[in-house]
């Protein structure tokens, strides 16, 4: 078993069920939130959750280039970090314009966000796993 990689894996981990969370709140917590603290809500989301999604980079370009293997959970990244660019410009959309077509794609944006990195969950889970 290779030590650092192991660990490198761990706090990419870690980092990944921080922002699964965060999405996974994002998504019930949204609808019930007020107009009026939309844009708080989304400012503050991106300043608690920012840290974990740049770390989370990194040790997956480091996993990456330690172990091939590793290279689905970088895929499910990058696609992740796009969806989650999508969610966000339709939040911001709903600041803008609040209709009820803005937020029906926000909510499906969310849920395929969700999915997205539930996914690289299990993948980096079962990467860890192989691992051990």
């Amino acid at each position: 078993m290779d030590l650092p990689l192991f660990v490198i894996s761990l706090i990419n981990l870690c980092c990944c069920c921080i922002v699964t969370t965060s999405c996974v709140f994002k998504l019930i917590y949204f609808p019930v939130i007020k107009e009026s603290y939309l844009e708080d809500e989304l400012e503050r989301h991106v300043k608690a959750t920012g840290v974990f999604y740049v770390a989370e980079l990194v040790t997956a370009i480091i996993m990456t280039s330690a172990d091939i293997n590793a290279l689905l959970p970088l895929v499910l990244l990058l696609i992740g970090i796009l969806t989650t660019g999508v969610t966000t410009y339709y939040n911001c959309k709903v600041f803008d314009l609040h209709s009820v077509e803005n937020e029906d794609k926000l909510h499906k944006s969310s849920i395929v966000r969700v999915i997205i990195w539930f996914a690289r969950f299990v993948c980096v889970f079962a990467f860890i796993v192989s691992l051990v």
